[in-house]
């Protein structure tokens, strides 16, 4: 029969692993906790990264719209027409040469 010294020590000793053993789980979820911080932040500065590209490119198709209109409004004031007289003269001109404009919303005065 176990004395009850030689049970107590068992008893403190297994009580220490297991206090070890949960302060190194503790240590664990604490770093997997960073990681995960990280992982978000990481993901936030993504995806501003993308809108902030998108928005660029939205304001580069916007400047080539108001480029294509000014340089469509100066072509057609240089050959004397309006805009839609103009539009469909440079249609009929690639229908003679066998080109096809795609088809689009005019642009108007």
């Amino acid at each position: 029969m176990a004395s009850i010294g030689k049970i107590a020590i068992d008893l403190e000793a297994n009580t220490a692993r297991f206090v070890d053993g949960m302060n190194r789980a503790t240590k664990s979820l604490d770093k997997m906790k960073q990681s995960i911080s990280i992982i978000k932040l990481d993901a936030i500065i993504n995806l501003g990264e993308r809108a902030f590209r998108a928005a660029g490119r939205i304001f580069n198709l916007a400047e080539s719209l108001a480029t294509f209109g000014s340089d469509l409004t100066r072509m057609s004031k240089t050959m004397g027409m309006s805009i839609q007289q103009f539009q469909e003269w440079l249609r009929r001109s690639c229908e003679k040469r066998g080109l096809q404009l795609p088809q689009a919303k005019q642009f108007s005065e």
